[in-house]
């Protein structure tokens, strides 16, 4: 009856959903209501949709305030904005939503209200959201990013993640005065990733250094995240970096990091060097990371080096992650494997991910086997399928 509602634009039935919402359990016929609300875009909605927005007892990433949030920003308007307003001041359960419609609906009015969030809020999350909607909210929102990461401490690192959202390296020199005058580890690690976003190839040096002289491994790891962000524009000098990381750094987080860089760098020996670093691999994060990057690479090469992972690798993650990482690189020649793997490996997770590659070559020969594993007895194998 909702969706018929929706599909005759029945302004004049707003009233009688809403008292259908509030009369609701959260489920499935919440979610179609809020949704329907949006649909019929009558302002007459508004005060609903924020009211479920600031229910305290839904979880602050439930499905139903994520609806309620997108139908708020569908109707738009002043009366959306002004409603909204009030969530960001009380900080309450609905404030994160707000912030995240209010940065959408592009209300610069709320640029003090979403400062002053930034500034006072406690949850480390509910900041990071003030600042990716300031970010989103033009020069009046970016100042204000730009002041707090460098006047203050306590929320610096959310305004810098938040100048990593506009990527523009108009910025780059103020991270990187962060970072020289920082005395917080935490706010030092986050300029340093940023960098990432903002920075350019005359980073490189910088980023080597971090990673030489930094005294803690989150630091470094920082350090070689941005320098793998940079590795298509910088060239042969962050690549150089990252092949020597990829080998010889001790935290397996940081090698992790490095093998995505020496994938995106595009460098004529990638495969060889993401090969020679799986062999001598013993880390499963590390590994799992290593098999991502050579489908990254885009090389027909990488096709073998992932077919015998998708058939040896001991850990069902890895093999699954080979299965994926051979759909990305795209060769319809892993066809043979892929199609071995679904009828063998005994991992309903790794035969999912084989299914998934073997659509991006157009194949449907994994539907049979898929099909089967939804009526397994097994709710994690009918999960997977």
């Amino acid at each position: 009856a909702a969706r018929a509602l929706a599909e005759l634009e029945a302004t004049e039935a707003v009233e009688a959903l809403a008292a259908a919402l509030r009369a609701a359990a959260p489920g499935e016929f919440a979610h179609h209501l809020l949704e329907v609300l949006g649909q019929l875009r009558d302002p007459g909605a508004v005060g609903t949709l924020v009211e479920f927005l600031a229910r305290d007892e839904l979880p602050a990433d439930s499905l139903l305030r994520e609806t309620a949030r997108a139908s708020l920003v569908r109707l738009g308007g002043e009366e959306a904005v002004d409603a909204l307003l009030p969530l960001l001041v009380a900080g309450g359960a609905g404030a994160g939503s707000a912030a995240t419609a209010l940065g959408q609906l592009g209300a610069r009015k709320a640029v003090p209200f979403l400062a002053d969030l930034l500034a006072t809020a406690e949850d480390p999350e509910l900041r990071m959201t003030a600042a990716r909607a300031l970010a989103s909210l033009g020069p009046e929102g970016v100042r204000v990013l730009s002041d707090r990461a460098t006047e203050d401490p306590a929320s610096a690192a959310a305004a810098l993640r938040g100048l990593a959202e506009t990527r523009d390296p108009e910025f780059a020199p103020l991270v990187r005065d962060v970072l020289a005058a920082s005395q917080d580890a935490e706010v030092r690690r986050t300029a340093l990733r940023v960098l990432g976003a903002v920075g350019g190839p005359e980073d490189v040096a910088l980023l080597a250094e971090r990673i030489e002289d930094s005294p803690t491994d989150a630091e470094r790891i920082a350090a070689t995240e941005s320098l793998a962000d940079l590795a298509r524009t910088a060239g042969a000098p962050a690549i150089d970096l990252l092949e020597r990381r990829l080998r010889d750094a001790p935290s397996p987080a940081e090698r992790a990091a490095a093998a995505r860089g020496v994938a995106d760098g595009g460098a004529e020996d990638a495969v060889a060097t993401l090969a020679a670093a799986l062999a001598a691999e013993t880390d499963p994060l590390a590994r799992y990371s290593l098999l991502s990057a050579l489908g990254r690479t885009g090389r027909p090469a990488a096709r073998p080096i992932l077919e015998r992972a998708l058939e040896a690798e001991p850990v069902a993650d890895l093999r699954a992650e080979a299965a994926r990482s051979l759909g990305v690189l795209g060769d319809a020649a892993a066809a043979i494997a892929l199609a071995r793997s679904l009828a063998n490996d005994p991992s309903p997770f790794v035969r999912a991910q084989v299914g998934r590659a073997l659509a991006r070559f157009g194949d449907r020969s994994a539907v049979p086997r898929l099909v089967a594993d939804l009526r397994d007895a097994d709710p994690e194998v009918r999960r997977a399928a």
